[in-house]
């Protein structure tokens, strides 16, 4: 009887032993597959968000122009093909040492912006300008703010290249921001609830009525 009792005991201690190392080796497993299977998911949600990113033909144009001078559908700084480094992001690529213009969604930045031409306001509430580059641009705001607010995507884009995506001259022009002239002109690469105004005119007054005309929707 009690060499039974004793054996129940071994038994027992073994089968909790056993029970034990199949739990920990079930935690361990499952764990690692969670992991797995969160890994798998980031990659695809990163792989989506890369997909979403769409170059206007302007973007296009201007990724060609800065990373493949010699058009053979080959970065010039990386060796990658032209259209990987542009579904990646890149406007410029990021292994030129010279590169200003971060990935496309690198900043999300919101700006008021006014442009006179010859002393009249140029509309940008029209639709011809609307999304003409993605880094870049106006869009539908909705009644009250459309035409007057920049949405910016990306960093180092300064005013130059939101006028060539628009196909605007830029002869001339002076920018005031947040109502001081601005020495960097068009070279200026906005802030997030800067308010710009985009001028030709030379007449102290006209400036100054400009200048009440820039809306402050982004502060």
């Amino acid at each position: 009887m009690k060499q039974n009792a004793e054996n129940a005991i071994v038994y027992s201690c073994l089968a909790i032993s056993l029970i034990a190392v199949i739990s920990v080796a079930y935690f361990y497993i499952s764990s690692m597959m969670m992991e797995d299977k969160t890994e798998v998911n980031t990659q695809t949600q990163t792989a989506n968000t890369l997909t979403r990113m769409k170059f206007t033909e302007f973007d296009k144009s201007k990724a060609i122009e800065f990373m493949d001078s010699n058009h053979d559908g080959m970065c010039d700084f990386c060796g990658m093909r032209i259209e990987d480094c542009m579904a990646s992001g890149m406007m410029q690529c990021t292994m030129d040492s010279e590169h200003k213009i971060g990935l496309l969604k690198s900043a999300h930045h919101h700006i008021d912006i006014k442009i006179y031409s010859g002393g009249k306001q140029i509309n940008l509430a029209d639709s011809k300008y609307f999304v003409k580059s993605s880094f870049v641009h106006v869009e539908n705001d909705g009644p009250e703010k459309t035409g007057s607010v920049l949405h910016v995507h990306a960093t180092g884009i300064d005013l130059s290249f939101f006028l060539e995506s628009l196909g605007i001259k830029s002869t001339n022009l002076k920018v005031y921001v947040n109502g001081q002239l601005n020495n960097r002109e068009l070279n200026y690469v906005s802030k997030n609830a800067d308010r710009i105004l985009i001028t030709d005119s030379t007449n102290k007054e006209d400036v100054n009525n400009q200048l009440r005309s820039v809306t402050s929707f982004s502060l």
